[in-house]
């Protein structure tokens, strides 16, 4: 049944109030854990639950005051990027990779990239960066990238990519991405965004491995880009 069906029949299912009901009760008792979580979250040391500043301040404060707002709001929550204990969220390069970032960061805080004319230093490093990943990646004089602010831009942006050569190359019209069900939650996002059909390949369980005979058997004339890595 493709997800299409799927929605319909969900949404016609859920006019019986019956449903209706027992699904509202479960999304009420699921926000309400989430809610917990949340709390046990932003609890801080001595406190019940931290300051909120909801609204700007009438006149400024002193940097002062902000650092030490930023600071209290850093100790919220239990974790040890430093040893590694949150693989996947934080990559540290160590102290001396700081140190260089930070420094780096100040050079170059006030520049936007997107005005060559005004800014061409921060483009020619950024053009650097991305043939360094080129060569890495065996290409040649006509291959080319851009830098992106985190995973979720790169997933989308990469979609993007294969959409559009499908259309305007292919002449595909309506283009659609397969993926494990397991894949990074972008690759749902950049289909909404980008108005394509997203079809979700089984895995084995026991394997978590992409059951790669249901993926060919998926393969249609429309389909413009296939993942088998999952998240």
């Amino acid at each position: 049944i493709s997800q299409q069906i799927k929605s319909y029949l969900f949404r016609k299912i859920r006019l019986i109030p019956a449903v209706e009901r027992e699904l509202q009760l479960q999304i009420s008792k699921a926000k309400e854990h989430i809610e917990a979580d949340l709390q046990r979250l932003y609890t801080l040391q001595g406190k019940e639950s931290p300051d909120y500043c909801l609204q700007l301040p009438c006149q400024g404060v002193t940097p002062e005051i902000i650092l030490r707002k930023v600071e209290e709001n850093m100790t919220l929550g239990k974790y040890d990027w430093g040893t590694g204990h949150v693989s996947g969220t934080v990559y540290h390069g160590g102290e001396e990779l700081t140190e260089l970032t930070s420094k780096v960061l100040s050079m170059t805080l006030w520049t936007n990239p997107i005005h060559l004319d005004v800014f061409p230093g921060v483009c020619k490093m950024e053009a650097e960066v991305v043939r360094m990943v080129t060569e890495l990646f065996h290409g040649n004089q006509h291959t080319c990238g851009t830098l992106t602010s985190g995973g979720t831009e790169s997933i989308i942006l990469a979609v993007k990519a294969y959409r559009d050569y499908a259309v305007q190359v292919r002449g595909i019209t309506n283009p659609e991405i397969l993926v494990p069900k397991t894949a990074h939650a972008a690759f749902d996002k950049a289909a909404g965004l980008l108005n394509i059909r997203i079809r979700h390949v089984p895995i084995h369980q026991t394997t978590t491995k992409v059951k790669l005979e249901v993926l060919e058997s998926m393969i249609t004339k429309n389909t413009c880009m296939v993942s088998i890595l999952n998240d």
